[in-house]
């Protein structure tokens, strides 16, 4: 490998900063307020819910073909992909300026929510990308200014539709997929695709069908990291209850549009540090009791939100994001990156954000119909017993994977 010229690796650096922030705002500009958008179109928390559902099935769907074409194809890298998905997510952002009814706002903001939860993968797996070619892109640092992003993107957020009222989400937008469209396209690509399927039927002699041992890798390969999946389902599913139902748990303490931005805002600020500075945190503990740890910070999370009747209240179990999704967030992303091969790494990171995908259709399908027909209580609780099995499938994984060294 040819040395990179420092100009460049100083280039990858800085972009590869901008594209993690940009990635967090435009998420702040919608989804942290599509639920305020879509109830103000007319829709009510269940239909929410099941288009939510609907939409996550999709891109649960698409993540995992998305990143296996990431890691097989010659043409449609990661770096492509996410070019051609920033200008989709761009025209459906425009379209909703166009269409504002309750239909078509509920369809254009579905697959919005596709387009740019099919970004996160690949957005993830970036820095690492680049360390493989010795560019030093530490993912705990970069992640940590995406909550800034996101805390700032948040709180602006909540201003601009106390002003201007919920159209101001579109605009937002809009703009914000723009710059995030022209960082993709000035980030560098290094080379073509080591493994594409045409090198590796020039590798294989004896002729075994490359597509046959796609359809078993994870399943046979990582039975350890499907394990991991299945714990992270569990307890993402409290995360998407936290995110989605932001503004029920805001009302339900006496907050409104302005407080759920602010609680945004405290949210993602809190998570800073521990995102900050998790590489070294990961030097000390492994990822996965990591990832235990997580578990339970959102379990005392939900409980706060359970009791919480009046805005301090309801802050605090925002601020409490500090050790519970700042743990996940970049535990998961560590975990899918060292846990497979060279060749499987979108792929894996792809599966980890199925699993947030796939919470997320359980946790609006549950909710909204837990919500509008026994009350927030409920609602919580639910989550509440959901997050204790996650911590039990988190202990169960962990078991298999040390069962896994020792064996070896």
């Amino acid at each position: 490998m040819n040395e990179i010229n420092a100009a460049v690796v100083r280039r990858v650096q800085i972009l590869d900063k901008i594209l993690m922030c940009m990635l967090y705002v435009i998420q702040a500009c919608a989804l942290g307020f599509v639920m305020a958008y879509l109830l103000d179109k007319g829709c009510t928390s269940s239909e929410v819910g099941v288009l939510s559902a609907g939409f996550a099935i999709l891109t649960a769907v698409l993540q995992p073909i998305l990143g296996r074409l990431a890691d097989r194809s010659q043409y449609f890298d990661w770096k492509k992909q996410l070019l051609i998905i920033s200008v989709g997510v761009e025209v459906t952002a425009v379209l909703a300026l166009i269409f504002q009814t309750k239909t078509a706002s509920a369809i254009l903001f579905g697959l919005f929510m596709v387009g740019v939860n099919c970004m996160n993968p690949f957005v993830f797996a970036s820095p690492f990308y680049y360390e493989r070619y010795g560019i030093k892109v530490d993912f705990g640092k970069i992640r940590a200014l995406g909550s800034i992003s996101y805390a700032l993107g948040s709180y602006a957020m909540g201003v601009l539709i106390r002003s201007f009222g919920n159209t101001a989400v579109p605009y937002a937008v809009v703009m914000t997929c723009a710059v995030f469209a022209v960082i993709v396209y000035l980030l560098p690509r290094f080379e073509d695709k080591p493994l594409s399927l045409a090198k590796k039927r020039k590798e294989n002699p004896k002729g075994k069908l490359i597509e046959e041992e796609n359809r078993e890798f994870f399943a046979k390969k990582y039975p350890t990291f499907i394990a991991m999946v299945i714990a992270v389902f569990l307890i993402l599913y409290e995360q998407n209850v936290a995110s989605a139902y932001l503004t029920q748990i805001v009302n339900h303490a006496g907050g409104d549009t302005h407080t759920v931005g602010v609680c945004g805002a405290i949210g993602a600020f809190c998570e800073v540090p521990m995102i900050f500075f998790f590489s070294k945190l990961a030097e000390k503990f492994t990822v996965d009791r990591m990832i235990l740890f997580g578990a339970i910070g959102f379990l005392i999370r939900m409980v706060v939100f359970l009791f919480a009747n009046n805005v301090p209240m309801a802050l605090l179990g925002s601020a409490l994001s500090g050790i519970s999704f700042a743990i996940i967030a970049p535990a998961i992303v560590y975990y899918a990156d060292h846990n497979v091969d060279t060749e499987d790494k979108n792929t894996a990171q792809s599966y980890m954000a199925m699993a947030l995908m796939v919470s997320g259709i359980a946790a609006n399908l549950i909710s909204g119909v837990v919500y509008d027909n026994l009350g927030y209580s409920a609602m919580i609780l639910v989550a509440i017993v959901i997050g204790v099995l996650g911590i039990f499938f988190t202990m169960a994984a962990i078991r298999k994977g040390n069962a896994a060294k020792h064996k070896n």
